[in-house]
């Protein structure tokens, strides 16, 4: 499926480097956490914080989290505890 994402920088308490395809932040919908991956197999080096970007976002545990993830549905994105940007299922 095709996410808009936005990632947030070390100066709004997000990460200190860019992330880059692949990564795996935790998807948080509710009382919901889980794993996804942002970018599998796309050909940017990373991705620049502050900037919205159309990307491929894949959940790791699909066939149980997936009915909660439709059109125009928006998570947060975590690693850990830290809140690291946003996502909005185009």
């Amino acid at each position: 499926m095709l996410a808009k994402v936005v990632f947030f920088g070390p100066d709004k308490g997000g990460r200190h480097s860019p992330p880059k395809p692949g990564c795996r932040p935790q998807l948080n919908f509710g009382d919901v956490q889980t794993s996804c991956v942002i970018g599998e197999g796309e050909a940017v080096d990373q991705y620049d914080f502050d900037v919205e970007h159309l990307v491929s976002l894949r959940l790791i545990f699909a066939d149980v989290y997936g009915d909660r993830v439709y059109s125009g549905a928006s998570f947060s994105l975590c690693e850990g505890s830290r809140l690291v940007g946003t996502a909005t299922i185009a």
